[in-house]
């Protein structure tokens, strides 16, 4: 007996033309990437005040992209309705945590003078201060490219979701299949 090939439903296949196995992955990738960086950023601290590392936002934010990345994957391996429900939701509050990331990595970014003070400032040590100030200038740059790239792939992500939600699948018939042990 022949196996009939597996015909997914009408809005599962609408989500797979996101490829959201790839938007996942990335999500994923960028996450780790962020903790890495954000890393980097407590380590250069010193004595700046920075309001993107009191908040810890690079952890708790890469914790909610991992999960909405899984989510995502999930979603496209195994069509339910339920998944992409899931998907739509997560990414939908991963683009907003991205933007409140984006907002406080600017505002870090904006107020240069608070790079600039530190108990080396006028002491020998303001080469080494420079240094830290620089590396730290470039981890925030990066850090709101990652972060906005993360935006991009939830919206896109959250599209494809709404998109695949739109459409109504039809209603399936009730099992009409009888068992011949329970016919009379």
């Amino acid at each position: 007996m022949a196996s009939q090939p597996i015909v997914e439903p009408e809005f599962h296949q609408i989500l797979l033309k996101g490829q959201p196995k790839a938007l996942g992955a990335i999500q994923i990738s960028l996450a780790f990437v962020q903790m890495f960086v954000g890393t980097v950023l407590v380590y250069t601290l010193n004595a700046y005040t920075s309001v993107t590392v009191y908040s810890f936002i690079f952890y708790w934010g890469a914790a909610f992209y991992l999960i909405s990345g899984s989510v995502t994957v999930a979603a496209a391996n195994k069509g339910t309705r339920g998944l992409v429900k899931g998907t739509l939701g997560t990414n939908l509050f991963s683009a907003l945590i991205a933007l409140c990331e984006v907002a406080l990595v600017i505002i870090d970014l904006a107020h240069t003078y608070y790079f600039n003070y530190g108990p080396c400032f006028t002491s020998p040590c303001s080469l080494f201060q420079d240094t830290l100030l620089v590396i730290r200038l470039i981890t925030l740059i990066h850090l709101v490219f990652i972060t906005f790239l993360q935006f991009t792939m939830s919206i896109t992500g959250f599209a494809f979701s709404i998109r695949s939600m739109k459409k109504k699948t039809p209603d399936i018939p009730p099992n009409t299949y009888q068992n011949p042990a329970f016919s009379t």
